[in-house]
């Protein structure tokens, strides 16, 4: 069945303290961290004392939705009118939902305690509703208002090993859903194991994901098989996806950019470099540039691109020689891609959806060292119908086992070798945000005037999540004890073990 989690939260509004104690409210039915195989039909508040009737209404018994993002306070906030409020008896009232098709949403009841409008006890006194984690509510005033999230979502009830455990390597690793989950979106990329190398750190840059031989359904319970992988002493990090990668770009095909001035980030040299990133073809008959940072006519420099037949093309041009991986074709949709200038052992190579899709062995090709902006959403004279997500550079020639481990994990920006980072979800108007100390932002388009050269903002679907049945995320946040869940889907579960 669905948890049916509550955070249960202290308003910012509250009493002043030193008054008169006004009425409290001593229980909420479903309460705090209650089960239920469905939403609620109603939602019973007990009070402490006899309420006035009268002073319920619209304005201070307030159930709303969060119309599908998980915040309150914006546009798409869906008040419920609560027209079908009652009282069973002079400290009770009662909200009967039975007639309403609760959608699987994000739900805010708040009870009004302070202004002109406010919820009254029989005697006058205003609601004491500061709540700080157990009943009764309020802080000894009146005047302060009470306020409760609740969801039906699916959490992680249990999990094998232990979070926080000590143990021998595992044969496997085991989560228990507490409910039906769309078992088409448990695999490699949403269930995830990584060790830290030996650190206890995971931004470190040498952990080592592991890859399951199997991962198997039994019920509401995933194993995670670890036969074939090397288990030595260390930290383990488990991950079940729920986030996303949030938001993307739209490129439109004509002229939109982002642009990035000229860096020696950009510019290696005679040294290594990958560029990665996630990038929505929307035609794959259709040739586009994703990305480019050259001098002139391609003299010198490196671009990736779309070419005509549905291919990724990777081309790095020095002073001696050009270099290029092909791979494909793809089909439409999203897909991670990687070209990497491996100097060291004189290679290009093009990884797509983490696996090793093309490379040219045929040596370094001299020193690349372009002083030209890099560009976003195009390459050359051609420019991208699509979007991009996740944009990264690294100084190092990065592996299969690197890209594969961190194509679906938000980075810190701090990682080693880690240059420049565009996670796009930072955008502050026309500036896209470099997440990494260097600080390369980019704008939209070719310069800071809002034009129609600029790439335009859109949720990316880019990363597969773990969804239920009704297609919304887990819920993951993981407070240190299970089950998981406050009420919030679409937040990763995070946990650890030690393997001695």
């Amino acid at each position: 069945m669905r948890r049916l989690a509550f955070l249960l939260l202290l308003a910012a509004c509250g009493g002043g303290g030193g008054g008169a104690p006004g009425t409290r409210v001593s229980s909420v039915t479903p309460g705090p961290d209650s089960t239920a195989g469905d939403p609620p039909t109603g939602i019973r508040v007990r009070f402490d004392r006899p309420v006035n009737r009268d002073s319920f209404n619209e304005q201070t018994f307030l159930l709303t939705m969060s119309g599908g993002d998980g915040i309150f306070g914006n546009a798409n906030d869906v008040t419920l009118f609560t027209t079908t409020l009652s009282f069973p008896d002079s400290t009770t009232a009662l909200l009967d939902l039975s007639t309403i098709a609760l959608p699987d949403e994000i739900f805010r009841l708040r009870l009004v305690g302070t202004g002109v409008r406010k919820i009254l006890a029989a005697d006058g006194l205003a609601l004491d509703g500061e709540f700080t984690g157990t009943f009764p509510s309020g802080d000894g005033a009146e005047g302060g208002d009470f306020v409760m999230f609740f969801r039906g979502t699916t959490t992680v009830e249990a999990m094998a090993p232990a979070p926080g455990s000590a143990l021998a390597a595992p044969a496997n690793v085991a989560v228990t859903l507490s409910a039906d989950v769309d078992p088409a979106t448990i695999d490699a990329a949403t269930f995830r194991i990584v060790r830290s190398g030996g650190d206890a750190n995971f931004a470190g840059g040498n952990e080592v994901g592991l890859v399951p031989s199997a991962i198997t359904r039994s019920g509401t319970t995933f194993r995670f098989d670890l036969a074939g992988n090397a288990l030595p002493a260390d930290t383990y990090q488990v991950t079940l996806a729920a986030a996303g990668s949030g938001t993307a770009l739209r490129f439109d095909g004509t002229d939109d950019v982002v642009r990035v001035p000229p860096a020696i980030q950009f510019a290696p040299g005679t040294g290594s470099l990958t560029f990665e990133c996630w990038v929505e073809i929307e035609d794959p008959a259709r040739a586009g540039g994703i990305a480019e940072c050259a001098d002139g006519d391609f003299a010198n420099g490196w671009r990736l691109r779309q070419v005509a037949n549905g291919a990724f093309l990777f081309e790095v041009d020095g002073l001696a020689a050009t270099r290029t991986a092909s791979g494909g074709p793809l089909p439409s949709g999203w897909h991670h891609v990687a070209g990497v200038l491996d100097a060291t052992a004189g290679e290009t190579r093009l990884y797509v959806d983490g696996a090793l899709a093309a490379i040219d062995a045929g040596g370094a090709p001299g020193a690349v060292s372009p002083t030209a902006p890099l560009f976003l959403g195009r390459a050359g004279a051609t420019f991208l119908k699509g979007s991009l997500d996740e944009v990264r550079v690294w100084a190092a020639a990065r592996t299969e086992a690197e890209v594969r481990r961190d194509m679906y994990r938000r980075l810190t920006g701090g990682e080693p070798l880690l240059r420049a980072y565009w996670r796009i979800d930072d955008n502050i108007l026309q500036l896209v945000v470099d997440a990494t100390a260097a600080q390369h932002t980019g704008t939209l388009g070719a310069d800071m005037d809002i034009g129609d050269d600029d790439p335009v903002s859109r949720v990316s679907p880019a990363w597969p999540v773990v969804k239920d049945l009704d297609g919304s995320p887990l819920d993951g946040t993981f407070p240190g004890t299970l089950p998981a869940g406050i009420g919030r889907p679409g937040v990763d579960f995070v946990a650890t073990f030690l393997v001695q």
